[in-house]
This record gives C-alpha cells, sequence and structure tokens, in this order.
C-alpha cells in the first residue's frame, strides 16, 4: 500500500478535485484505490456517487477529521483527501504514514 495525501491549509484550494481524479486515474490504471475523506462535508465521498459504476471500482471511507491509527492495506492506493486547516500532531501523523504529500 501506498498512501498520498492531498494536503492544504487553505479551503477551496482543490484539494477534492484533486484527490479524487488522483482516485479515479490509479483505479483506471488497474490498482485497487481507497479514497479517505477526513473532511466533514465528505465531499470527496460524494463525488463517488457520480462515478459511473461501469468504471474500475474505488472505495470509499469516511475518517470524520479523525485520527487514523492504520490507513486500509488492502489498497493498492490508498489518497487521503485531508480538510482545511489540517494541523499540529493530526497533520504530523498523517504526514508520517503518507508516501507523498501534493499541496495544491
Amino acid at each position: 500500500m501506498r498512501a498520498v495525501l492531498v494536503a492544504n491549509p487553505k479551503g477551496g484550494a482543490g484539494k477534492t478535485t484533486l484527490a479524487t481524479n488522483l482516485s479515479g486515474h490509479f483505479a483506471n490504471s488497474g490498482k485497487t484505490v481507497t479514497l479517505c475523506d477526513l473532511d466533514r462535508q465528505q465531499s470527496a465521498l460524494r463525488w463517488m456517487a457520480f462515478r459511473d459504476a461501469e468504471l474500475p471500482a474505488v472505495t470509499g471511507y469516511f475518517a470524520g477529521n479523525q485520527l487514523m491509527s492504520n490507513l486500509p492495506q488492502e489498497s493498492d492506493w490508498v489518497v487521503v483527501d485531508a480538510p482545511a486547516g489540517l494541523q499540529g500532531y493530526k497533520l504530523t501523523d498523517y504526514l508520517r504514514a503518507a508516501d507523498k504529500v501534493i499541496v495544491p
């Protein structure tokens, strides 16, 4: 499992758009993907309702801006859509868990 954290302290920076498109890219490339939505608005997971059912699946996980002690290990890729203002020990823990960080 490899994890990508999409984070930016500012809202409206394109985090969810980037996370959902990255998830779709990995899935369309034949990888198993879990999209972890940390934002209470759950915008990333709502995107999944509009994804064509004939496209490769993306598994959704709502983490509710809570610390995840373990990212899902069964996926090839885990894409974490961080909420605006993620900081302090929560940010530090997610940075440790991520293989890559994208800041839009």
